[in-house]
């Protein structure tokens, strides 16, 4: 989906760092809400013997938002060339690691994503 790249970054920025939003509030505008709202179990918690959908967030680092960060088919957004905090290091969906140290994982046998 587009925006998903820089959507946490961009609401650090716009919102975070202006202390218009506290990082619990971001937790839950762009998780626990929506995920309640869709009907998926299993998030905003983590239970032993549960799938983890968890994502580790590195405030501290800035970085210039570009093409190599889109991993989408679109290539536009209108963020790139901005300077945006923070770096998505490692997201857990399902259980499962979907990024590593900040870099997209494909799955076997899932298709190639379009670079």
């Amino acid at each position: 989906m587009v925006g998903l790249e820089s959507a946490l970054r961009v609401v650090h920025q716009s919102m975070v760092e202006t202390g218009m939003l506290e990082w619990s509030d971001v937790a839950r505008v762009l998780s626990t809400t929506p995920a309640r709202i869709g009907q998926l179990d299993g998030f905003g918690s983590l239970e032993v013997g549960r799938p983890a959908h968890v994502t580790l967030y590195d405030p501290t680092v800035h970085g210039v938002f570009t093409e190599a960060d889109l991993h989408g088919r679109s290539r536009n957004s209108p963020y790139l060339g901005r300077d945006l905090p923070g770096r998505v290091q490692w997201t857990i969906h399902g259980g499962v690691v979907t990024v590593d140290d900040g870099e997209l994982v494909q799955e076997p046998g899932s298709p190639e994503v379009p670079q």
